[in-house]
């Protein structure tokens, strides 16, 4: 029987060939301002979106992306109940803490296609009323279903170091602190897969590509 962190394995693999291209906009008085990113879900982001770094009763040695890549072998030659890593985790006395981390990622695909999602871009100046050490340029907050009333599902994201419209995910986890307020909010406008549009397939993540708009690349969109 599949375990709850083979699922987040397996389904980080499926998702991390996907480029998940999003196209927002943000209205002010007569003006709108356009722009886009693209996510990115890469091997080397995994153990710590996974939030390994809270289980401080175990040591890891493995850099992330060979952690994945162990992983994924193991899982494929049904040894993954053998790997010291795995065993780590799973009987880490803290394991509860990041449970929340591994559903949220187990389900990613299923959450990032919500047209109810709100993309937020992160107000340096903004008194939130708590502190973060998270370094994030974007998030995103989930809306579901089965997110309880005063509880709230965040991704924070960052902009890749060699790319100012690639961003790659540096947290997600439930919280009843609200990280989105004072923040600037961006209308999500359309999301798909950047893969498809390069290759010439269908480009459909949850709704048609809106080619009424003609999209480029923003780097400086701050209103």
């Amino acid at each position: 029987m599949s375990t709850l962190l083979e699922d987040v394995i397996k389904n980080y693999n499926k998702n991390k060939i996907i480029e998940y291209a999003f196209l927002f906009s943000k209205s002010h008085k007569k003006n709108i301002t356009k722009g886009s990113f693209t996510l990115q879900l890469k091997p080397e982001n995994f153990s710590h979106l996974i939030g390994i770094q809270k289980l401080t009763d175990q040591k890891f040695t493995k850099l992330s992306a060979v952690l994945l890549k162990k992983f994924s072998t193991d899982i494929t030659n049904n040894q993954i109940i053998q790997n010291n890593d795995y065993i780590n985790i799973t009987n880490s006395e803290f394991f509860c803490d990041i449970q929340s981390r591994l559903e949220l990622i187990k389900d990613f695909d299923r959450l990032i296609r919500n047209k109810t999602n709100k993309l937020y871009e992160h107000n340096l100046n903004a008194d939130k009323g708590f502190k973060t050490q998270i370094d994030y340029d974007y998030l995103i907050k989930f809306y579901d279903d089965n997110c309880p009333e005063k509880e709230h599902w965040y991704l924070f994201l960052k902009k890749d170091k060699n790319s100012s419209f690639i961003l790659e995910p540096i947290s997600i986890f439930k919280t009843d602190r609200k990280y989105h307020e004072k923040d600037y909010y961006w209308h999500i406008e359309n999301l798909y897969d950047a893969k498809k549009v390069y290759e010439h397939k269908t480009i459909d993540l949850y709704c048609e590509f809106p080619e009424k708009y003609s999209y480029t690349i923003a780097e400086n969109h701050i209103l």
